[in-house]
């Protein structure tokens, strides 16, 4: 699955997949753009971009925030911040990429103010991952939580998912991510925190996103694995 442009899916929130291969299996890697104030840009997930992407970004914020919200989303981290001197950027606490530019994910909040919410999704330390919600357009981006790839993705990355991670049906949570949770009270508070919000459209780092039903969708993934 790819993208040769920007597709915008709220006010001021943009979206693009990449390419992102792991043992011939097609995972993308969705990128999200939210401009969160005037002249600054947030974007959700490094990626391979292209001196286009550059110049797109750099078009809609002058100053831009990169995040890679879960410690499984290195892929990407270098490039970019040898491309971007100029930005900033943020990574949760055991991010394998060592770097005196990159940020604690905490330092994000006084940035995005009230109008983009960080939940933690606590319980798996080798994970960290962190879910965005942008309450304005009823939005909620994940990263690693689910997979969700539909009849597009080829034949041997839905095989690969299925042999390896344990999903038959999409979407998914991979035996992998339940099996690195290491608190499930914890855990689970932070899904009933997901639970709780309202949104539409659910954004997930792999695979097509949910532009409708989001929440409920998500509701009845999660109850399917016990959660």
């Amino acid at each position: 699955m790819q993208q040769e442009t920007w597709q915008q899916i709220g006010e001021g929130v943009w979206l693009k997949w990449f390419p992102l291969k792991v043992m011939g299996a097609d995972f993308n890697r969705t990128v999200t753009a939210f401009t969160i104030r005037k002249g600054e840009v947030l974007v959700h997930s490094t990626g391979p971009f292209s001196e286009e992407d550059y110049s797109f970004l750099q078009s809609i914020g002058e100053r831009i925030h990169f995040v890679d919200a879960t410690c499984f989303h290195d892929s990407f981290t270098k490039r970019v911040l040898q491309a971007m001197t100029g930005a900033d950027f943020y990574a949760p606490k055991g991010f394998p990429l060592k770097n005196d530019r990159l940020k604690p994910i905490e330092d994000l909040k006084p940035v995005l103010g009230d109008s983009i919410k960080m939940i933690p999704i606590n319980g798996m330390p080798k994970v960290n991952e962190v879910a965005f919600h942008d309450g304005l357009n009823g939005i909620l981006v994940i990263a690693d939580l689910l997979f969700n790839f539909g009849p597009d993705a080829s034949g041997w990355t839905r095989g690969f998912m299925r042999v390896l991670a344990g999903i038959k049906e999409y979407p998914g949570i991979s035996r992998m991510y339940r099996a690195l949770i290491r608190d499930k009270q914890v855990f689970q508070e932070s899904i009933d925190q997901l639970r709780a919000l309202e949104f539409e459209c659910l954004i997930v780092g792999h695979g097509q996103p949910i532009f409708g039903n989001g929440r409920e969708i998500l509701d009845k993934t999660l109850a399917k694995y016990g959660f």
